[in-house]
């Protein structure tokens, strides 16, 4: 180590400073409280340097060390340190191999060109090209105040870097080495994440704040996305040790296959499941796979026409009778199910989305409606919804034994059942239900002629399991994607 004496004249503005962070106590460095009271490099005062007597000391080649108690919580070695002659300052030039200790004994590391020692404040100011990092953070800025009595670090003004593999850009930042947490200001994060079924994918993810402890990331007011997907919520939460993923308050979600509106989202990686929750939970099931893009999805509300077949007319083959046939025939096909935007509202759906174990499962009032053109719609009720992905297969079911269970369409049909189950297949136009009961309507072309009579009913009522005038209906559609 060499000695030298020099003159060490502060600015105004970082004693200020100091004094003013001094309210609350900084960080220890044994060596400066030793140096300051003892005043033991007096002998090393030689006339003949170019300083006057008492202005200065420089020091250079060491390191400091900082303790609470007997337990080392910084250290650094520094190139060159400058003690002020009312030592109340020390200079520090040439920060480096620094070490801060958080409660759990992490390290994280840092460097600075230059830093300031209030030796009455017990503070450090590092600035100019300060970097901190560890496996998890690698962060650079243009300074720092580290407080040793609450053991917090601070930057006020812009933080870039990385976090946790991907490239961060945030306002500000506080890492509290006590609690060992880090929070930040305004964030923008993009990098890597594990999506089932797509490998690592790239996500881009901004937030008014975050908070990261215990291996817990929140957003707050946040909006993540990747080329196939965009969610926005209140509060986003990844628990990266169980893999659990969480998203609270006006959720919603934009897919390639649907859309979604929710107060609640939760995703549990590791088992492959989602469930969403709320007062009203609405899919939007898109009629193929597009871009994800944000949009409202339309109001979801049951419309049920009294008498939507007796205007109809009823005579013979016409061409237009036959058209009208025809697009009755594609009200009740399943077959078309894709074909046009499908929108369900539940309170609750749970879907399993893993492949192989695709299924779901929708509770509290499920309702389902699809729009097939201008005043061509039908809609579907049940107490349970349940969905097998694998099978392709609609399951509904009612509450003990009542028909919960309600098909409606624009053409007039108005079915009731205790269980029913349909095909989601392609080509594949089959059901079976128990209890069924209700109105199907029919032409009277397609009536029996009994006795040479040309009149019918226009409808045919059905009880305990079948019908008359023809089959219900097998309105279906698909739960999750």
């Amino acid at each position: 180590m060499s000695l030298s004496i020099r003159s060490a004249r502060s600015t105004a503005l970082t004693a200020i400073l100091l004094c003013v962070v001094g309210a609350v106590g900084f960080v220890s460095v044994r060596w400066v409280t030793d140096v300051v009271k003892s005043d033991a490099l007096a002998p090393y005062r030689a006339q003949n340097t170019p300083f006057k007597l008492g202005e200065g000391v420089i020091m250079e080649g060491f390191s400091i060390n900082s303790y609470l108690g007997s337990r080392l919580v910084t250290e650094a070695k520094v190139k060159e340190a400058v003690i002020r002659g009312d030592r109340s300052l020390v200079d520090l030039k040439g920060v480096y191999d620094g070490k801060f200790y958080d409660a759990d004994g992490k390290v994280y590391q840092f460097s600075a060109n230059s830093a300031t020692y209030g030796t009455y404040s017990k503070a450090i100011i590092a600035r100019d090209g300060i970097r901190v990092w560890n496996e998890k953070v690698d962060l650079q800025a243009a300074g720092f105040v580290y407080d040793h009595n609450t053991r917090t670090l601070r930057v006020e003004g812009a933080v870039t870097g990385k976090i946790n593999g991907g490239d961060t850009r945030a306002e500000t930042l506080e890492l509290n080495l006590a609690k060992g947490s880090l929070a930040t200001g305004k964030i923008a994060w993009t990098g890597p994440l594990q999506v089932e079924g797509r490998g690592l994918t790239r996500w881009s993810i901004s937030s008014d704040s975050s908070s990261h402890k215990d291996g817990i990331t929140t957003f707050i007011n946040a909006k993540g996305s990747d080329k196939d997907t965009i969610v926005k919520s209140d509060k986003m939460t990844h628990d990266r040790t169980n893999e659990i993923v969480t998203a609270e308050g006006n959720v919603e979600y934009f897919g390639q296959e649907a859309n979604v509106d929710c107060e609640k989202v939760v995703i549990e990686r590791k088992l492959g499941k989602a469930t969403l929750t709320g007062k009203k939970v609405t899919m939007l099931i898109k009629p193929e796979e597009t871009a994800p893009k944000e949009s409202q999805i339309p109001p979801v509300s049951p419309l049920v026409p009294v008498d939507v077949a007796n205007s109809r007319p009823t005579t013979g083959d016409t061409p237009e009778e036959e058209a009208r046939r025809r697009e009755n025939e594609q009200i009740r096909s399943p077959e078309n199910l894709r074909q046009y935007p499908l929108a369900i509202t539940a309170s609750k759906i749970e879907y399993w989305y893993r492949k192989g174990q695709r299924r779901a499962v929708v509770t509290g009032s499920p309702f389902a409606r699809q729009e097939l053109g201008a005043m061509k719609w039908r809609e579907l009720y049940a107490f349970r919804a349940e969905y097998d992905g694998e099978k392709e297969q609609l399951r509904l079911s009612s509450q003990g034994s009542q028909r919960n269970i309600r098909v409606i369409n624009s053409i007039g049909d108005d079915l009731k059942a205790e269980t029913f189950i349909v095909s989601t297949k392609k080509d594949d136009d089959s059901y079976e239900g128990t209890r069924i009961e209700g109105v199907y309507m029919v032409d009277d072309n397609d009536l029996p002629q009994q006795g040479g009579s040309t009149g019918g009913a226009a409808g045919g009522t059905s009880t305990g399991g079948g019908t008359t005038g023809g089959s219900p209906p097998t309105v279906s559609g698909r739960i999750g994607t």
